[in-house]
């Protein structure tokens, strides 16, 4: 019987070196050889795949200071998957994501738009409108739009978001719990709504509860800025000013959830 390698080679030397299946085909058979129990096989195929992998993957976890190595990886990435798949491909929305994402980290928040916008496009040309990733691609120009105080585009944003993490993943998803969490944190900094506000905090804390526990520090975080919240509501209801103490209070207690 002819071995997965055997098989699999012919394929791989019609392949140029840069092609999208290359890295695939290798991760493939990797995962073969490890359920062989070859380890040294293994380890040999998967990190052939990684010098293609590293391309989109090795510039999301880089600092600040490596923006530019970030860049020059994803661009590289970019080149990769529009000549091997195609302009409208998810894998090349993914990219132009990343992309925006070191951009909106950099404060280039008008290059992140652009971006952004190309992959809102792509994903939804290829996926549809209902798909999660879509939803994902708002919950970041909205991210991108808070950031330049366009807070009403944001939270019309978060809210398209939300709404189709519920359609496509049910109510109790942490996709549902963290976009509650966006929601309530934009209404909270402007120091509005904040009954609703709180009320989506304890959605949120109520989501992280039944899927990560009552110890995990989302959930702990969800329930304490969901007090905090509460009690400026009733501030405000008795008569009195937020102002300051809610900025205060939320800032203290505020950590991305």
């Amino acid at each position: 019987m002819a071995s997965c390698d055997d098989v699999a080679r012919p394929w791989l030397l019609q392949e140029q070196q840069h092609h999208h299946g290359f890295a695939y085909t290798h991760g493939v058979l990797g995962r073969v050889y490890a359920l062989q129990g070859n380890d040294e096989m293994n380890i040999t195929y998967h990190n052939i795949c990684n010098v293609y992998r590293k391309y989109n993957n090795t510039a999301v976890y880089v600092n600040p200071g490596k923006n530019v190595e970030a860049l020059e990886l994803y661009d590289k990435c970019l080149a990769i998957d529009i000549k091997a798949l195609g302009e409208d491909h998810p894998s090349v929305a993914t990219t132009y994501n990343n992309i925006a994402s070191v951009y909106r980290n950099q404060g280039k928040y008008e290059e992140a738009l652009v971006l952004y916008d190309k992959c809102l496009a792509t994903r939804i040309k290829a996926l549809g409108e209902d798909h999660p990733d879509v939803a994902g691609t708002y919950n970041d120009i909205a991210i991108v739009y808070k950031n330049q105080r366009k807070y009403e585009m944001a939270l019309e944003l978060h809210e398209k978001s939300l709404a189709i993490s519920i359609k496509a993943k049910g109510e109790d998803h942490l996709s549902v719990a963290r976009t509650k969490y966006s929601i309530a944190s934009l209404l909270a900094w402007r120091q509005v709504e904040l009954v609703r506000a709180g009320v989506y905090l304890r959605e949120s804390a109520a989501i992280y509860n039944g899927v990560l526990g009552a110890n995990d520090k989302k959930t702990i975080v969800a329930l304490m800025s969901a007090g905090i919240c509460e009690r400026g509501a009733a501030l405000v209801r008795a008569g009195g000013r937020v102002g300051t103490w809610a900025s205060l209070q939320w800032a203290s207690a505020y950590a991305p959830a």
